[in-house]
């Protein structure tokens, strides 16, 4: 049993001589009860050690495939054994049966659910597999659509393994907005420095796959939580989607009736306006677009609405 550089947590592997990798268990030490992830077979030493440090009170299974030695582990421990919902037939006819499903962070045990964020990943080999995100620890983790051939790389499943890629492609779009700093694999060697960096490597390198390309009509606008009279916006996170680095985008959506200045700060933000016509009539190459000059009014710190603006723009 490996102690990781992540408080609390340890792992241990069995080498895979046919793909020169390891495959890799988890034992996350936590207050209020220990987790066990994808377990592989324990030896005496190794049960004894998770014994010591309190036992396991649940095991969480990321896919069908990684079930493992969770039979015997669950006999050992007495644990609960939660494992992707969607996998549940797949359990069934290779004679394993988990105590609780689950296909999000709601079907999570009640104590876990502000620490394990669960993600689906969707068109893997399995039906439905389950990134985890440790948030105490800052780390994902995925059981078999990401694993690693070489250390300080990460790799996606490959082609001839997957049921559908644009399905991946879009589950593993959605760990991009969480705060990590490590990724623990099932396959491979984990990355525990600039896992990040490695993570948005991997997806820029896939073939045709396009991780700074967002299409806008997906985007998730929520009203504005401090209300303006007359400034009235929704706003969408983009780069949150995206694999940027040092620099980051929203797009607000300016709501009928409302105004909005336009903004220019020399070191901390760029704004570029789209604009929509109202009517049948398209705006075509060349068309000009103005912004209306807004009358200079005098301010005070109990004025609502938008302020001190040079310029202003008509929904």
């Amino acid at each position: 049993m490996k102690k990781t550089i992540l408080e609390g947590l340890y792992l241990w592997s069995a080498f895979q001589p046919e793909r020169a990798i390891d495959f890799n268990g988890f034992f996350w030490v936590r207050r209020g009860g220990n987790v066990l992830i994808d377990p592989l077979p324990l030896d005496e030493a190794k049960t004894a050690f998770i014994r010591e440090k309190g036992g396991a009170r649940w095991i969480l299974v990321t896919n069908a495939d990684h079930w493992r030695a969770t039979d015997a582990v669950r006999d050992a421990f007495r644990a609960e054994v939660y494992a992707p919902a969607a996998e549940r037939e797949r359990l069934a006819r290779d004679g394993r049966r988990a105590d609780h499903g689950f296909d999000g962070t709601a079907g999570l045990p009640a104590e876990l659910r502000e620490e394990v964020v669960a993600l689906p990943v969707r068109g893997g080999k399995s039906e439905c597999e389950m990134a985890l995100y440790l948030a105490p620890l800052r780390a994902l983790v995925f059981g078999d659509v990401v694993r690693s051939d070489a250390s300080g790389r990460l790799t996606l499943l490959p082609d001839g393994k997957l049921s559908d890629k644009d399905a991946v492609l879009d589950s593993l779009r959605r760990a991009i907005p969480l705060p990590f700093e490590a990724i623990l694999i099932g396959d491979g060697d984990c990355v525990f420095q600039d896992a990040r960096e490695t993570f948005f490597r991997m997806l820029d390198e896939l073939p045709g796959a396009l991780f700074n390309k967002v299409n806008l009509n997906r985007l998730e606008f929520i009203r504005g939580s401090r209300f303006q009279k007359g400034a009235e916006t929704e706003a969408a996170q983009v780069s949150r989607h995206m694999t940027c680095r040092q620099i980051g985008y929203h797009m607000r959506r300016l709501l009928p009736g409302n105004v909005w200045p336009a903004y220019h700060y020399e070191t901390g933000e760029e704004e570029m306006f789209l604009a929509r016509r109202r009517g049948s009539s398209p705006w075509r190459r060349g068309t000009w677009w103005r912004c209306r000059r807004a009358r200079r009014t005098r301010t005070s710190s109990s004025t609502t609405g938008p302020s001190r603006a040079s310029s202003s723009v008509s929904a």
